[in-house]
């Protein structure tokens, strides 16, 4: 498991408190003597691009009580756990299982406690249990949509035409004549919102494109799954109720035919056209997404609520759609994968919500899709502020802010240093779900998200024309950001909390694929094959070459504990996201408990001072990025307490 720490809160001006304190540079080298990790490419040459911001910050500690709690699921907890049956911790606390599920080797699952009982208390008390690795509310996660406002209200002339594809450049690239160039449906993008009208005339091509080979009448809106309504999560429950076209499926969820209205609400559909509206395709009054003919997969967290969903039901999400096998032809002939919640594996999740606590659950989940190759794309939020939004401010994901039609920021996009770019969010007019032809008009980041993730979908398209691989969420994220334009608000940054690297570029960005080389993904595995003390968890760190903390990962994988016993650990993986060629250390040292953060350490481990260590506490590594982006191999620091 593991939790992310970043050190950039002394950067700003938070709305939230954030804790962490600098590591100590000073230590050991590594058994063996210093290691190189290359992260592929040749002659170990970076390649120049872009510093990327740091983007996420410490867990907030728990408060003194329910009172404080940002707003969450009602009684309801998540845990991750091991070594001891779900039945006993629930009966400890006097739960019931509401749905149980896993991440990889993880098990997790979300409790309902009494309703007279406190979650803050129960939570303490779960983690006084050393098999509980983590345990939380139910965090809720909000749509990031907003009512159109001035200087840009609904109606002022902007509705006449879609003006976010020409100030993204995207109708450039769509007139190169050739498949990838308005999207290949063999690229499926992800809309994890409300649901999307999949009968709407926008996703239909009526005539048909036969020089790109794809038929006449082709829908491409796929089948997907619906968790918002009834889901336990438990295989051979069935559902009791599904929405009006949906399934009931054996997982206890509902199955979405393909081209059907799974949507009650709106949202969904509005940020699916902005994505994946087919153009040209014999609808005289409709719009065109970003990337015409991939093809979308509803995966529906929101409910008719409209509102909220919560963090168990998007995580769940994100590790079928890591884990599901089926796949699409060029031609939009789908293999769905018929054991699997979710039909098809998307290539890009568009994720058009947020809320502002951080989830040690959520960002497993978001691990878990990013290690499986799938490029994450969320919406920076609309809080009007210099503030964090999850999912968007975690490590991997890119954080779409929001421009009006004048190219300055939306005055409700939040900013700060988790900022990947921006792109059209105000007078966002595409497909309804009110009807087959109708159309509707929003403003938010919400809308932002989909323009990028169109884009993500339209450059693996182009990529997968010419025969080459699909591109890892890296590279992606290296090519947007190394190739947006610089707007005036920036003063001649290149990059700043407002605009992160400046505006979505489509036309630069589809002619530069070949720039996917300047970040990587660095895998750092902690073994400790033996050990005086038991240590439960360790910081790994990953600092530049100025010495400042680029990332801190906590990370344990303990198979037992005994207070102040030998323990043996299975080796601890940490995972850092998007890392900018250069040079950088790894350090590797026991955590530190002073940061507030509740309920750690587990009982019976390490409390970070009693007592003394009297061996090294310390080890450090060094690392280079170079060229390439693909998973370091070997990346592997050993140390004994």
């Amino acid at each position: 498991m593991k939790k992310i720490f970043f050190w950039i809160g002394l950067l700003l001006l938070p709305v939230l408190a954030f804790y962490g304190c600098s590591p100590n540079n000073s230590g050991f080298s590594l058994p063996g003597g210093t290691n190189t990790f290359n992260l592929g490419g040749s002659g170990g040459t970076s390649a120049q691009g872009p510093i990327r911001p740091n983007q996420a910050p410490t867990p907030q500690p728990l408060p003194a009580s329910d009172s404080q709690l940002a707003p969450h699921a009602p009684h309801q907890i998540i845990i991750q756990y091991q070594n001891e049956s779900l039945n006993s911790i629930a009966s400890s606390i006097k739960a019931t299982v509401v749905r149980s599920f896993s991440i990889g080797t993880n098990q997790l699952a979300t409790l309902q406690i009494p309703s007279n009982a406190s979650i803050v208390q129960d939570i303490k008390e779960l983690k006084a249990n050393p098999n509980i690795t983590h345990a939380e509310p139910n965090w809720y996660r909000f749509l990031t949509q907003t009512p159109c406002t001035a200087p840009y209200p609904c109606g002022s002339g902007y509705t006449q035409y879609q003006w976010g594809p020409a100030a993204v450049k995207a109708t450039s690239v769509w007139s190169g004549g050739s498949l990838g160039d308005t999207g290949d449906p063999a690229v499926v993008i992800g809309i994890m919102d409300t649901g999307v009208n999949g009968a709407h005339q926008d996703f239909d091509n009526t005539f048909g494109v036969s020089s790109l080979g794809i038929p006449a009448g082709f829908q491409n809106v796929l089948a997907g799954f619906d968790y918002a309504d009834n889901f336990t999560g438990s295989e051979g429950s069935g559902t009791a109720s599904c929405p009006s076209g949906l399934t009931p499926d054996s997982s206890g969820g509902c199955y979405i035919p393909a081209a059907t209205n799974s949507d009650q609400v709106g949202h969904g559909t509005l940020v699916a056209s902005t994505a994946a509206a087919q153009g040209d395709n014999g609808d005289p009054t409709g719009v065109a997404g970003i990337c015409w003919n991939c093809t979308i997969e509803p995966i529906k967290i929101f409910g008719s609520n409209g509102n909220f969903t919560s963090t168990d039901l998007e995580v769940q999400a994100l590790v079928d759609a890591a884990s599901s096998t089926g796949t699409v032809s060029s031609t939009g002939v789908g293999s769905p994968c018929s054991s699997c919640n979710l039909p098809y594996k998307p290539d890009v999740i568009n994720m058009s919500f947020g809320g502002p606590v951080y989830s040690n659950i959520e960002v497993e989940g978001i691990d878990y899709a990013l290690q499986h190759g799938i490029t994450l794309v969320a919406a920076a939020g609309n809080s009007a502020n210099a503030d964090y939004s999850f999912p968007a401010a975690y490590p991997g994901v890119i954080a779409a802010g929001a421009i009006q039609p004048n190219d300055t920021i939306a005055q409700f996009s939040t900013q700060g240093p988790f900022v990947s770019l921006v792109a059209p969010g105000v007078q966002m007019y595409g497909a309804s779900n009110a009807s087959n032809s109708s159309y509707q008009e929003e403003d938010g980041t919400s809308f932002a998200s989909p323009t990028t993730s169109g884009t993500v979908g339209l450059l693996d398209s182009i990529i997968l024309e010419s025969s080459s691989p699909i591109p890892t969420p890296d590279q992606i994220a290296t090519i947007l950001d190394n190739y947006a334009t610089k707007l005036p608000g920036m003063n001649g940054a290149n990059w700043t909390q407002t605009y992160g690297y400046g505006l979505l570029n489509v036309l630069a960005s589809s002619q530069n694929t070949s720039a996917a080389s300047d970040m990587g993904t660095v895998k750092v595995t902690v073994d400790v094959s033996s050990s005086s003390y038991p240590v439960c968890d360790w910081d790994v760190l990953l600092e530049n070459s100025s010495g400042k903390a680029v990332s801190d990962t906590l990370t344990s994988e303990p198979s037992s504990t005994s207070p102040l016993g030998t323990t043996s650990f299975t080796p601890g993986t940490a995972y850092f996201f998007l890392v900018p060629a250069g040079s950088y250390t790894v350090v590797v040292q026991p955590p530190s408990y002073a940061s507030g953060i509740s309920g750690f350490p587990p009982s019976g481990c390490w409390n970070g001072t009693s007592p003394a260590l009297t061996t090294t506490t310390q080890q450090t590594a060094a690392l280079t990025v170079t060229a390439g982006n693909t998973p370091c191999s070997g990346c592997t620091a050993s140390f004994t307490f």
